[in-house]
Formats: C-alpha cells, structure tokens, sequence
C-alpha cells in the first residue's frame, strides 16, 4: 500500500479524502533531465550550484584578507581545522567581483574532497530545475557558470563547482591545519555528519535530513478543508502537484503559524508520501555530528516524541529532527487518509 497526503485525481476535495499513490505526484514532478539546485542571492544577482555539492551554511566575520594571486578569493576562513577559501560568487558568474557588497554568509562547497566556500547573502530555496532550459554562453566570463536558466522573471546563474574547484586547487590543494586543536569541530568525522535542512518553528529549531526535502516554498495559497483536524490546515497546489498543508504549532505548543503570502513551507517526502509543512524561516544548510542526537523519550512530552525522534546540542542551539514519516503515520491525520492499492 503506498500513500499520500494530496487528493485523488477526479474527487472533489474534501477531509476525508487526501490521500493517493505517490507515484502519481511524482509523474508530473521531478523528470530524468531535472536537476536540483540550491538558489541564493548574493549583489542583487540570483544564483545557484547543484544541492550535491553543498555542505552547509555558515556564518562568518572572521574572513582573513589573502594576499595570493587566485582570482575572485575574498580570503580565507579556518572551518573545522581546514584552510578554506572564500570566492566572490558574482566574480566567478560575470568576471567581475562585488566589492561593494559584504555579507558574513557563506556556502561551504566539497567537490571530492576539496573544500571553498561562496559568498551569499540570502538562501532563498531549493528547487528541481530541467536542464534543457539552461542556455549555455560560450563567453569568456562564463567559465565557472553551468550558464542561465529562468527563474521568477529573471535570468539566474548557475554557478559549476566542478568548474571552479581547479581554480582554488591553484594555491589550495593542502587544507589541513597541522596541529589544528580547536575544540570538537576537528573530531567530528565526515562519516558521523549528516546534512539537515534548518527550520525555526516558533523558538524552535527543526533539523529535517536534507534527503527528505525536496523543495523550499513561499506564499503557497491554502484552501481549508471542512471538518478537518487543526493540524491539517488545508490542500495547496504546486506546479499542478496538490499537496496537504500539514502545521505541527499546536504539539509544540504554538499558536497556528499565520498563512500569508510570506510564509514559508518545507516540501517533504517520505518513500510513500508528499506534503507540504507549516515553518516560520528556512535558516539554511547545517552538518550536524549524528552521534550527538539523543532519543526524545524522557526528553521531551509524549506528543512531541510522536513526531520527532532526536534531540542535539551545538552551541547555544538544540536542533530537534523531524521524522517526516512519522507525520504521515500521525494517528490526527489517520481519519482522513485514504489508502490506495499500487
């Protein structure tokens, strides 16, 4: 049996009826040709690189000026005991760096095993992207570039990491810190770090494994359904995909998040099922050490364990993970799931 949280193809939308097939959301979703990228801004220009490259986003005043020859490098940055370059973003889309335009925002990028970072100022999503619509430019300046494909009435950049990763091998092909003895950054091994999308629902901070993200959204339109459960605040549709629009506010024992053409939503999926989740902001990418999420049982109240299953420290934060499937075996939702035979 496989099951989703959207409605069937010919009914009429109603509470009792929000669920179907996955495999039908997905044939007029993601096709063979699609992409995903990771979109951000940086000098009022929109850019974006393949999510696969993509480690984290971090936040750093602490560039240090690097007096080498490597074009478009800010400086540097020590990044869990790695000597890690910092490239202007619009210089390696259009040749010509933005000086003018600071931001203590970075994309940390690894290309096999080879680590920089590029400037941004705004995370704005992520999104599957059909790479025929990419038009390639055969100028000079668009050595780093994929080239540049539609995006919201502009022209976006598709920067290439491939591409740039030679350039920083030019004066950074040995990153490691020797003696490097800075706290835990440097114990954290590759192998224990999982990659988290980062919400913030009320004070709370929501780590969602980026695997179960397809998309970032904004200002989705909601339409209520009748007689449903107040976590299921209604159906939206998203490139002719119709998805429930599912609000946890209530179990962390927030007021329902207000549904207007700023709110944000996470787009998730599990092996069976889609749906579209209530958050305040995105706040980005993050590593987090998997060995530093502790069971919820004991931790937290029995409502909330229902829906997550970690709890982790880092910092001055505690990042609670989301189990995206336990939202679709949620028993408030089971009264209005329908199950349909493969």
């Amino acid at each position: 049996m496989t099951q989703n949280l959207i409605p069937s193809p010919g009914h009429h939308a109603g509470a009792g009826d929000v669920l179907i097939s996955k495999d039908q959301a997905q044939e007029t979703s993601h096709q063979q040709d699609e992409i995903r990228l990771f979109v951000f801004e940086f000098a009022k220009m929109t850019f974006s690189l393949l999510l696969k490259y993509v480690e984290e986003v971090i936040e750093s005043d602490k560039i240090e000026t690097y007096p080498g020859s490597v074009p478009h490098c800010r400086g540097t940055i020590n990044h869990r005991g790695r000597v890690v370059p910092i490239l202007d973003s619009h210089g390696l889309g259009f040749e010509r760096d933005q000086e003018e335009a600071r931001s203590p925002y970075i994309v940390i990028i690894n290309v096999d095993g080879l680590v920089f970072g590029l400037t941004l100022e705004k995370h704005l999503e992520l999104i599957y992207c059909d790479t025929s619509l990419i038009e390639q430019s055969a100028q000079d300046c668009q050595l780093y570039t994929l080239g540049m494909v539609p995006y919201r009435e502009k022209a976006m950049t598709v920067l290439a990491p491939a591409l740039i990763a030679p350039l920083v091998r030019l004066r950074f092909n040995n990153q490691i810190i020797e003696d490097y003895k800075a706290s835990d950054q440097l114990n954290e091994s590759t192998e224990s770090l999982g990659k988290f999308i980062v919400s913030q629902i009320g004070e709370m901070t929501i780590a969602h494994p980026v695997d179960t993200v397809l998309e970032i959204v904004e200002g989705l339109d909601v339409m209520p359904l009748f007689g449903a459960d107040s976590s299921l605040r209604g159906l939206t549709s998203l490139r002719g995909r119709v998805l429930a629009c599912i609000d946890i506010s209530e179990v962390l024992g927030l007021a329902p998040r207000v549904l207007d053409d700023r709110s944000a939503f996470l787009v998730l999926s599990t092996k069976e099922a889609e749906f579209a989740l209530c958050v305040d902001h995105v706040l980005g990418i993050k590593n987090l050490a998997l060995d530093n999420f502790q069971p919820t049982e004991g931790l937290l109240p029995l409502a909330i364990q229902q829906l997550f299953d970690g709890v982790a420290e880092k910092g001055a934060e505690n990042y609670l993970r989301l189990m995206a499937s336990a939202i679709v075996d949620w028993d408030r939702l089971a009264p209005f799931r329908n199950l349909a035979a493969e």
